[in-house]
């Protein structure tokens, strides 16, 4: 009989330590919140309908669709210029929420180049930015910077 207070003492004992350790271990955890709904789309991947700036820089003109495609940090696109009946497309490389990097346009008769610089907003539905030219250009002046904003379409 005495064995058997000793056992039931025992496995009480035995029972109160690993509740206590199970108490302590969960008051130790820490919780990571969750992450927050709507966490914005940094990506660059997507159709954009974007405006750029005139020669005369007076006015946002609309453009075509600009079609991009993100690979790690590693931006591509194309897009087509009707007006200037040309095709266009850039490449860059990004860094936080900015895209740098030069795009280049072709026609049958001639090459155009110069550089980009988009900033993405924090929502990641549009940026804003400038392209810049390489040589004589629309308005006749070499290495002119202009505008050039985008919004998401999907």
């Amino acid at each position: 009989m005495i064995k058997r207070e000793i056992m039931k003492k025992s496995w009480f004992i035995i029972l109160v330590f690993l509740i206590g350790l199970v108490v302590m271990t969960a008051c130790c955890v820490t919780d990571i919140p969750p992450s927050p709904p709507g966490t914005p789309d940094t990506s660059w991947s997507g159709t954009w309908s974007t405006t750029w700036s005139t020669a005369n820089h007076a006015t946002l003109e609309p453009t075509d669709d600009l079609i991009l495609t993100q690979t790690g940090t590693t931006v591509t696109g194309t897009y087509p210029y009707v007006m200037g009946n040309l095709t266009g497309s850039l490449s860059g490389t990004v860094d936080g929420t900015k895209l740098s990097g030069t795009w280049i346009e072709t026609d049958d008769s001639r090459t155009l180049t110069g550089t980009i610089e988009f900033i993405l907003f924090a929502n990641g539905d549009a940026f804003t930015g400038t392209w810049t030219t390489d040589q004589n250009y629309a308005d006749g002046v070499t290495n002119t910077t202009y505008l050039w904003h985008g919004v998401r379409k999907e």
